[in-house]
């Protein structure tokens, strides 16, 4: 970040934890370091994912471009936390980029994406052979690249870009690579979508649902093209890396 044309928080003191917050505090601006929660990516402008904007399941491709929408109070902060950003900007002539990815994993993953990798790995069979979706995500490693080359390149200033892998998956070849990585055979068998809807509304699961069968994809084109951004890490690189820190994880726990 650079106010008035001069650097002030270093890339440096990047952290993983400033990597799960979407906001630039004041306070950092006077201490000249970042913070938890500092520099760090907004979350994706999608209706579905608790983020910005919810232009509906039904479009392809989501673009910088999309109207922000946002549809729940956590996805109401994030936006509101970009505005009071561009208005800081204004104010102290703070250089400030907002930077969107879909969904981050990578090691220390969390949530969901960590109960897949459990599910996986411990053999459970999952009802996702029939899940021909198609969903944008990113690598925590080729994250941290672009938000690099976002605090660095003088074309990023006062821009908004997505950014994710490049590399579309299904629910299903997901869960064929994470096992690929672990080193296990992925256990899928398919079900009659009607039945998974109704077993999903009776168990309270529908936003789950929607995540593994839903689709939602990024075009990350404009920083690829505006600041010459590729990512570093392949997706079957990312995995790779998740999947190891997740083993010496569980080996550690089991005191082996």
């Amino acid at each position: 970040v650079k106010v008035n044309g001069e650097s002030t928080l270093p890339i440096s003191t990047l952290s993983h934890g400033a990597l799960s917050h979407g906001a630039l505090s004041h306070g950092a601006l006077s201490h000249g370091a970042l913070s938890h929660g500092a520099l760090s990516p907004s979350p994706s402008p999608f209706k579905g994912e608790g983020k910005i904007d919810g232009a509906g399941e039904g479009k392809v491709v989501f673009s910088e471009t999309d109207e922000p929408d946002p549809q729940d109070p956590y996805a109401i902060s994030k936006l509101q936390a970009e505005q009071v950003l561009h208005s800081i900007a204004e104010e102290t002539g703070m250089e400030v980029v907002i930077v969107r990815p879909p969904l981050v994993y990578g090691p220390g993953v969390k949530g969901n994406f960590l109960r897949l990798l459990a599910a996986i790995d411990r053999g459970i069979p999952l009802p996702l052979a029939g899940a021909h979706n198609l969903r944008s995500l990113v690598y925590v490693g080729n994250l941290v690249d672009a938000l690099i080359a976002c605090a660095s390149h003088p074309a990023a200033a006062g821009q908004t870009y997505l950014v994710c892998d490049g590399e579309d998956v299904s629910t299903a070849i997901l869960v064929k690579e994470i096992s690929r990585a672990l080193g296990c055979n992925s256990r899928m068998f398919s079900l009659p979508p009607g039945l998974l809807h109704a077993a999903a509304s009776l168990l309270g699961r529908e936003e789950q649902m929607d995540r593994l069968f839903g689709s939602l994809r990024v075009n990350d084109q404009r920083i690829r093209g505006e600041l010459g951004w590729v990512p570093p890490y392949s997706m079957e690189q990312g995995l790779l890396a998740t999947a190891d820190w997740y083993r010496s994880l569980h080996q550690s726990r089991s005191g082996k």
